[in-house]
């Protein structure tokens, strides 16, 4: 009948987009081929929603980089509203990853003297190993 073949062809389009492949075992008749379907959209969307959920712990675990990001895109947005010009655009962008790699540096420098003279000394030596 016409809605064996209409679920016949869900199950195979199911079967290649949820890159399952099509093994040894497989459905013989339409009420297992509405079952397996229905199995593959199930896993299918617990898949999705671990892999959504994996990358959004993923991107959120520098708040401070995705907070600079977010900034620099609220900057490119108010710059091109307002029609800067190219280069200002450029000068404006520049300052702002200079002020970050400031307050980098400023951050580094607060959590270093809080520790002991002979720890400074040997986080300064690592982190400037490159320079030596």
């Amino acid at each position: 009948s016409h809605s064996d073949y209409y679920i016949t062809s869900i199950y195979w389009s199911m079967m290649t987009i949820t890159s399952i492949g099509y093994g040894d075992i497989f459905p013989l008749n339409t009420h297992e081929r509405v079952f397996t379907v229905l199995c593959m959209l199930t896993g299918g969307c617990i898949w999705a929603q671990l892999i959504g959920s994996a990358t959004a712990i993923m991107t959120s675990l520098d708040h401070q980089t995705l907070n600079f990001q977010q900034k620099i895109d609220d900057i490119n947005n108010v710059m091109e509203e307002q029609n800067v010009e190219r280069n200002m655009r450029m000068r404006v962008r520049s300052y702002f990853f200079q002020r970050q790699d400031m307050e980098s540096t400023l951050r580094f420098r607060r959590m270093l003297v809080q520790v002991s003279p002979h720890l400074q000394r040997q986080v300064c030596v690592h982190v400037n190993d490159v320079w030596m």
